[in-house]
């Protein structure tokens, strides 16, 4: 798996790979990196992600425990339909703050409330 944060008009977790136990270390330091950027919220891209454990689950929620209490965003980007399941099955899509998407695009317009913005 790698991760890179990046920093544009908005703050950009991409990952690659599949997100394990082995490799979680990586993201949770991003998320942190990601959260020292900004309070407002972030993007989680994981588009080229086929595949997510527990501990990537894991990783999630702790984003959202950290981006929360400050009235945070957190848009995520899914493009696997078992990803996506995932999410589903353990219903972080439920949380208030998190949105789930289909493109970073409009992962982005969340995130600056744009009016055309809905979560997929």
């Amino acid at each position: 798996m790698n991760v890179e944060v990046v920093e544009n008009a908005h703050v950009v977790v991409r990952v690659i790979g599949d997100v394990e136990l082995p490799n979680i270390d990586a993201l949770r330091e991003a998320i942190e990196t990601a959260v020292s950027k900004t309070s407002d919220g972030f993007v989680i891209d994981l588009s080229d992600v086929g595949y997510i454990d527990s501990a990537g689950i894991s990783a999630l929620v702790f984003a959202y425990r950290r981006i929360n209490p400050s009235g945070g965003k957190l848009a995520v980007v899914i493009a696997d339909k078992n990803v996506r399941r995932i999410i589903s099955i353990t219903r972080l899509d439920t949380l208030p703050g998190i949105c789930i998407f289909e493109d970073i695009t409009s992962a982005k317009n969340y995130l600056t409330n744009e009016p055309d913005d809905q979560p997929s």
